[in-house]
């Protein structure tokens, strides 16, 4: 009885994984290299495609026990854009794109450091001493596609950490929510499984809501009802993520100078650390 009882504490150990502390731990002077591919099909009265190839350079300036001083710089970008039959693209290792009309705005984001700050204990970004400049109007779809989940600016910091909660193990099921900008998010993650320090979770979430954006000057109101599916591999001890897969299915509506018209997208989002 002894052995049997003495095993199934054993058994039980094994599917737990050693987490001493739920909070990200980086070192001063990590660089972390990120590559994040996305693509978005979407249906707005007019089809839409895009994809972008985004390359990232993540320094740790600064680490105090609460916060991390990060330094975060695109360091390449392609991009194509499909709309109403005519095809835009851009690629940062070409000088003839760079000085195109999207290439004069697009390219002053690459190689120019963004200073930001996050919690050590949510991972939540806390401040950034980025300035606006005319690279947010080089595409003026790049409102919208934010609004439809298409954004590539903070896609680096935003899915680079993931806490578990303390004592989760295999096969555990949680769920949060979080509202933003009229959006409501709600999203249930389960560990699949747990090998040494890697943690592999399994997420499913819901978006619903309306949101504000511009185009061109013109305001525009957007309904959104979103569902996510989508996994992830993390560093059970330092709450770095590896390795993110992320499919989204939205439908909703753009109100824009009293008409409304529906929308559809699906976006498939692919980034890794290293």
């Amino acid at each position: 009885m002894k052995m049997f009882f003495l095993a199934i504490v054993m058994l039980s150990a094994t599917s737990i994984f050693a987490q001493k502390e739920a909070k990200i731990k980086l070192a001063r002077g990590q660089k972390i290299a990120v590559t994040a591919t996305s693509s978005m099909e979407a249906d707005m009265g007019m089809a839409m495609q895009n994809s972008s190839v985004t390359k990232n350079e993540i320094i740790v300036l600064d680490a105090t026990s609460d916060v991390y001083t990060i330094s975060n710089t695109i360091t390449s970008l392609t991009l194509s854009l499909d709309m109403m039959g005519q095809q835009t693209t851009y690629n940062s290792e070409n000088a003839a794109d760079r000085e195109s009309e999207m290439g004069k705005g697009v390219s002053q984001k690459i190689n120019k450091p963004d200073t930001l700050q996050v919690n050590a204990l949510t991972g939540v970004q806390i401040n950034s001493r980025k300035k606006t400049d005319a690279a947010e109007n080089a595409n003026p779809m790049s409102g919208m596609m934010e609004a439809l989940g298409n954004n590539g600016d903070d896609l680096a910091i935003s899915n680079a950490f993931f806490i578990i909660p303390e004592g989760k193990k295999a096969g555990d099921i949680w769920t949060d929510s979080t509202t933003d900008k009229g959006m409501k998010v709600v999203k249930s993650y389960s560990i699949k499984s747990v090998d040494k320090d890697l943690a592999t979770v399994t997420l499913t979430g819901k978006t619903d809501g309306t949101t504000e954006s511009e185009m061109q000057g013109m305001q525009l109101l957007i309904n959104i009802s979103s569902k996510l599916t989508g996994e992830l591999q993390v560093n059970t001890n330092t709450s770095m993520v590896s390795k993110k897969t992320l499919t989204t299915d939205l439908t909703g509506s753009i109100e824009v100078m009293g008409q409304s018209t529906p929308v559809s997208s699906k976006s498939t989002l692919t980034i890794t650390y290293q």
